[in-house]
């Protein structure tokens, strides 16, 4: 089983990958790319799947979600730091709404 932590992909990022399960209330260490411990964050919400994202900050309805550099979506709602990131909260930037559903 895999230690538990996130990464931090680009600097930019406002969203981290977290390596395995993990429950609601656990803190997580964040790990820059250069693999140094740079955060830790308190989970609010479950993350049932490995190497699925977690807000590192708090993140407004509307506001971009980035990763990898990348916008990859905009926040469906409000999503604080620490929550679990996935459909339920999240529209892609590639696919419109409609296709998504």
């Amino acid at each position: 089983m895999l230690n538990l932590l996130a990464i931090k992909i680009n600097q930019i990022d406002n969203v981290v990958t977290v390596t395995n399960t993990a429950k609601k209330g656990e803190v997580v260490p964040v790990l820059s790319e250069e693999g140094k411990e740079i955060d830790k964050i308190k989970l609010l919400t479950e993350v049932p799947l490995p190497f699925h994202k977690i807000a590192l900050k708090q993140i407004a309805k509307g506001e971009v979600i980035k990763k990898y550099g990348e916008v990859i979506g905009h926040a469906s709602k409000s999503i604080l730091r620490g929550e679990w990131i996935h459909v339920h909260n999240i529209e892609s930037a590639s696919l419109p709404e409609k296709e998504v559903k």
